[in-house]
């Protein structure tokens, strides 16, 4: 995950704990693949309603925050790299942050850390996929059509930008049926982000009226992550505009045939019973495969 920002290098860290003053251990995964699909979002949602994000994506950020006591923080980064991500991370900010939940926000598997409740945030493939190519573009970092893109490896991993987004999920998804969460889609809280909110709030035990809700997801509307990566851009401090338009259902306004077809077919067998279904009249839901899961972890999970 890029906070977007120039003039400082991110270091990494492992999150077996947040280790920041006063601050219990995690208590809650929030996960999302290596691809746009919204997790942000949510993460200042919280963040609005005093719940302390720590490291976020994996960046160590100790020294991005002041203590000033007891539950009180200040946070200093002065080129305000994270802001088209989290919005509500402005140099100088003061926060008073609840005890609890500790949420782990991030890209990791769930076989990295002891299990814990997951909220799960996905999107539609198409436009996860679409979006990642635009991005990944955008930065110089692939060439090629969609099509190219979608079976092309991940990062340097022996595993396609289509296979990583598919496993990872069916991952947490395995995660959620034993250790228990749920799943957030893109698409449901774009479409009535107040009522995702309260779902989340009420899932997270966070004790929050409707004014604090709808001040909370007020602030963290697609505008203000525009505005801040605007800001970040005549200052220098993005290189490059990364942000797309943040919609529902991009994918019907882009695709043709060749991009559908060159989502694989199994891929519907993890996404389809998320709401996710191919309306290409060249694709088809693949029939069930109860070894699927065994057999793509035990051939591709991170050891």
């Amino acid at each position: 995950m890029d906070p977007g920002t120039a003039a400082a290098s991110l270091r990494w860290r492992c999150q077996t704990h947040p280790q920041m003053p006063g601050v219990g251990a995690y208590d809650v995964d929030i996960a999302s693949a290596e691809l746009p699909c919204g997790a942000s979002w949510i993460g200042n949602v919280l963040l609005e309603l005093g719940v302390g994000l720590w490291h976020p994506w994996g960046a160590d950020s100790v020294g991005e925050w002041r203590p000033l006591g007891g539950d009180r923080f200040r946070y200093e980064r002065a080129d305000e790299g994270w802001t088209r991500l989290l919005p509500g991370l402005r140099h100088g900010r003061e926060f008073r942050f609840r005890a609890g939940p500790v949420p782990r926000l991030g890209h990791h598997w769930p076989c990295q850390y002891p299990p814990l409740p997951v909220l799960l945030v996905v999107r539609d493939p198409r436009d996860a996929l679409y979006s990642a190519w635009r991005r990944e573009r955008a930065r110089g970092a692939v060439a090629g059509d969609f099509a190219h893109f979608v079976a092309s490896p991940f990062r340097d991993w022996p595993l396609s930008w289509a296979g990583c987004y598919t496993l990872h999920t069916r991952a947490w998804l395995q995660q959620i049926a034993t250790h228990g969460g749920r799943t957030l889609r893109f698409e449901d809280f774009k479409q009535a982000p107040l009522a995702a909110a309260a779902e989340v709030a009420a899932m997270l035990a966070i004790d929050v009226d409707g004014v604090q809700l709808q001040t909370a997801v007020a602030a963290s509307t697609h505008t203000q992550v525009r505005a801040a990566e605007d800001r970040l851009l005549a200052r220098g401090v993005a290189p490059v505009a990364l942000l797309a338009g943040g919609q529902r259902e991009e994918w019907r306004g882009h695709f043709d045939a060749a991009m559908h077809a060159a989502l694989p077919s199994w891929l519907w067998e993890t996404f389809a019973p998320l709401g996710y279904v191919p309306e290409h009249p060249g694709a088809a839901t693949p029939p069930p495969d109860p070894a699927l899961p065994e057999r793509l972890l035990r051939a591709h999970a991170p050891t």
